[in-house]
């Protein structure tokens, strides 16, 4: 005889048995058909995230970042104000920071006697819209070139052709001292775009006039290039004897140490007042009978030397 309750018992059981084998298996079979994230992401739940950059997930799943703040480096990060980026642990002006000009570490660099800037109203090279150049040129300095490469390149303090600023040029006989064109001292003379007067008297680039350079032998001497005298040396633009010059002692620029002289060529210890040096010796050549009159005059034995001269008085010889 059908029974109809023992019939929906064991088909009920089948089903929970069928179901329980389903969820059993379900997972595997339901992640073995999702695709692996891209690289740099990584799946949280359902989606793929960028933990370095995701508020929501800020270097982990889950990790929510506050009101205000976003998500760089996988650290959560207070927002940074209008116009401006976050670079590193700072909020930039990409458009106006030296340190980040244009993009995040782009440091502009040194400007000579100025201060390096960034913005879109300078001409160097750089990211597009925005570049390095000069801020501000130093006190006494300028940009008159209009080269941002060599910086503020012009003493505005001194410059003929740039005296106080740019362009200003002062008149031939003066010269820019102070950023003032100023009258050269007298006796001295402005020859061409030199910021120094100079004395055409004595000036072996400029002898007697503007331009006139003296040979390599010779020196300028009362506005005429001349040979050094018998005996002497050109040493820059004088001449000397390099027997006796203690500051030129043999040679241009050979000085003498402090306490020596100079004497045939070579620095030697300087004798007392009224001595001179023979040799290793000091002596008076007025009375050194063995120096007299002159180094290595040795009077005869058992003579003496008076003013320079050996004497034979009598009164010296041998009874």
């Amino acid at each position: 005889m059908f029974n109809k309750k023992s019939y929906v018992l064991r088909r009920l059981v089948l089903l929970f048995s069928i179901l329980s084998l389903f969820f059993l298996f379900w997972p595997s079979i339901t992640y073995s058909q999702i695709p692996p994230c891209p690289t740099g992401q990584t799946r949280c739940g359902v989606s793929c995230v960028d933990l370095r950059i995701d508020p929501h997930n800020c270097g982990a799943c889950g990790n929510w970042c506050p009101t205000g703040y976003t998500c760089s480096g996988g650290v959560c990060q207070q927002q940074c104000p209008a116009f401006q980026t976050r670079c590193g642990n700072v909020c930039a002006n990409l458009l106006t920071d030296p340190q980040n000009c244009g993009r995040c570490g782009n440091v502009c660099p040194p400007v000579a006697n100025g201060v390096p800037g960034c913005g879109p109203h300078v001409s160097f090279t750089g990211p597009p819209g925005v570049a390095c150049g000069i801020k501000t040129c130093l006190t006494g300095w300028a940009d008159c070139d209009r080269n941002s490469a060599n910086g503020c390149e012009t003493n505005i303090n001194t410059d003929s052709n740039n005296c106080g600023a740019c362009g200003i040029r002062c008149p031939a006989a003066t010269i820019c001292r102070d950023g003032r064109c100023q009258p050269c001292p007298t006796g001295q003379t402005r020859c061409g775009v030199s910021i120094n007067c100079i004395d055409l008297q004595v000036d072996p680039l400029s002898c007697g006039a503007c331009g006139i350079r003296c040979p390599a032998a010779t020196i300028c001497r009362d506005g005429r290039c001349q040979l050094c005298p018998t005996g002497q040396t050109k040493c820059g633009n004088v001449c000397i004897d390099l027997q006796v010059d203690s500051l030129n002692c043999g040679g241009c620029g050979t000085v003498c140490a402090k306490g020596l002289v100079c004497k045939d060529r070579k620095c030697q210890e300087a004798c007392p007042k009224g001595q001179t040096k023979c040799g290793a010796v000091c002596a008076n050549l007025f009375a050194d009978p063995q120096n007299c009159g002159g180094c290595g005059t040795v009077c005869a034995k058992g003579l003496p030397c008076k003013y320079g001269k050996c004497v034979d008085d009598g009164a010296t010889r041998t009874r």
